[in-house]
């Protein structure tokens, strides 16, 4: 009796290691081509500016993931780790560090609002605030969920590797932090809609006002779609799926943040008459 529920556990640890190990692999190597397709995009739209805000936010957003992600694979594949070591990994990986990086994705989009908006202050300051909301209250709530928890290395090494945890059935904290990451938004999407037609109406014939709305609404659907989906499954999976889909969001909101700054600097480069928006 007890080989069997030993053996059923086996395979549930093992089904868990193995399908975070390939979102994980999958998520690397969507960022490693993403890089290498843009590189050159990179290189001659971002390399030779001078550094602002925009361009440590786009590096920031560009890179984060690449420090992140790999530890989520060292996380399910280490044998022999410390309860202390696994929590650490956990944090950095799956829980403070991802949302940090999607947080970081948002603040480009922020900037991106406040050039829309005219770099008017009073919105400058709005966002600001919103931006403290967001990071704080999202990075408490997913910090709180993993020191809620206890670690351990697998009873099954080295036929099952990796670290595994022992988490909250509940999942409040969680929901409520890609809660905060869809309002976050919505919020933008409204502001950049009101301020986007404001321009649009004026300079509809821009060919850098179409690039603030398509690229605007692939960010804004994207991101939606995932924070709901992440929502869901964390309200509905066991807990130990529950960041299944936590590292294709954090890739998402690094790629398309990106990739926004890189269309709207070769937009602006073909249209040179938009005065009072700066990207």
């Amino acid at each position: 009796m007890d080989q069997r529920i030993d053996t059923s556990e086996m395979e549930s640890q093992y089904l868990s290691m193995f399908f975070s190990v390939v979102s994980a692999l999958i998520s690397i190597t969507f960022l490693l081509a993403e890089y290498f397709q843009t590189l050159e995009m990179e290189v001659a739209l971002i390399w030779p500016t001078a550094w602002g805000r925009t361009k440590v936010l786009y590096f920031v957003a560009r890179f984060l993931p690449f420090l992140t992600t790999p530890v989520t694979v060292y996380y399910n594949l280490v044998t022999n780790p410390t309860p202390s070591s696994c929590q650490f990994m956990f944090s950095i990986g799956y829980a403070v560090g991802a949302f940090i990086c999607a947080a970081v994705a948002e603040l480009v989009v922020y900037a991106r609002i406040y050039a829309l908006a005219g770099r008017r202050k009073t919105v400058f300051w709005f966002l600001f605030a919103n931006s403290v909301i967001v990071f704080v209250g999202g990075i408490s709530l997913v910090a709180l969920h993993a020191v809620s928890g206890s670690w351990h290395p697998s009873q099954f090494a080295p036929t099952v590797p990796g670290c595994f945890s022992d988490l909250p059935v509940n999942a409040t904290l969680v929901v409520s932090a890609f809660a905060i990451l869809l309002y976050s938004n919505l919020l933008t999407m409204c502001i950049s809609v009101y301020y986007g037609l404001r321009v649009f109406w004026a300079l509809r014939h821009r060919f850098l006002i179409r690039i603030f709305y398509r690229d605007g609404t692939f960010y804004f659907t994207g991101s939606a779609a995932l924070s709901i989906t992440n929502a869901v499954l964390a309200l509905m999976l066991p807990p130990r799926y529950r960041f299944l889909f936590t590292l294709p969001q954090v890739v998402m909101h690094s790629t398309l943040s990106t990739r926004m700054i890189l269309h709207l600097r070769e937009g602006a480069k073909r249209d040179e008459t938009l005065p009072t928006i700066h990207v």
